[in-house]
């Protein structure tokens, strides 16, 4: 990871930002964590890497699955979109 990177991760995180890993985002969303790893590598969840290790910002979990409504709380959102997982995938082929 080179400097720029780092000043990156530091001004989110003076921001009230936090990484998580896969299984704190599957404990969040409710789904496996192989869900999530399908996710992140369809593009549909955004992640950065910090040494070897995937992570997601909480913003961007945010983003992608609820709407803020309040400080530090979200409510999932009225008419979800229904995410693709690797299961429906194949059943679809």
């Amino acid at each position: 990871m080179n400097q720029d990177e780092r000043r990156k991760i530091e001004r989110r995180r003076n921001g009230g930002d936090y990484l998580l890993n896969d299984q704190q985002v599957a404990l969040m969303a409710g789904v496996p964590a192989r869900t999530v790893r399908f996710w992140r590598n369809s593009g549909i969840l955004p992640f950065v890497k910090v040494g070897r290790h995937p992570r997601i910002w909480f913003s961007d979990f945010q983003k992608t699955f609820h709407k803020p409504s309040g400080k530090d709380a979200f409510e999932p959102v009225k008419n979800p979109v229904k995410i693709a997982t690797a299961r429906n995938i194949r059943r679809q082929k």
